[in-house]
């Protein structure tokens, strides 16, 4: 049986949202030193503490090496990808950096083109 990528994601959205700010906190500080196999789930918690508590959220961009920049465009990537039926192996094999282009503008409607696009597109150089 396999498991329907949605469920996958609200249960591990519910994990989250169970855990004290400060186990959140913990979390995303350990997770941000590992942004490119971790980002998913970092953004996740970044989300939650930007909801949270707003001065966590700023001490760890202070702390971690993530910069504010790119610690926004990881809670953009959640905000986006929460509510849309895309599995967490396929966002991860597209990356966070071409995500966080088309995670403003990315709906139900358009997800499939948009994620295919991402895809495809080069990295500049």
């Amino acid at each position: 049986m396999v498991a329907h990528p949605q469920a996958e994601h609200d249960i591990k959205e519910e994990v989250v949202m169970a855990l004290s700010t400060e186990d959140i906190y913990s979390r995303a500080l350990e997770l941000s030193g590992h942004v490119e196999e971790t980002f998913l789930d970092l953004g996740k918690h970044l989300r939650q503490l930007q909801d949270r508590d707003p001065d966590l959220f700023q001490k760890i961009v202070d702390k971690s090496n993530l910069g504010r920049r790119k610690a926004y465009y990881l809670v953009d990537i959640s905000n986006a990808f929460a509510k849309l039926t895309v599995s967490p192996s396929r966002l991860k094999k597209i990356g966070w950096t071409k995500l966080s282009l088309i995670a403003k503008k990315v709906t139900q409607s358009n997800v499939e083109d948009m994620l295919s696009c991402a895809k495809e597109t080069q990295p500049s150089r």
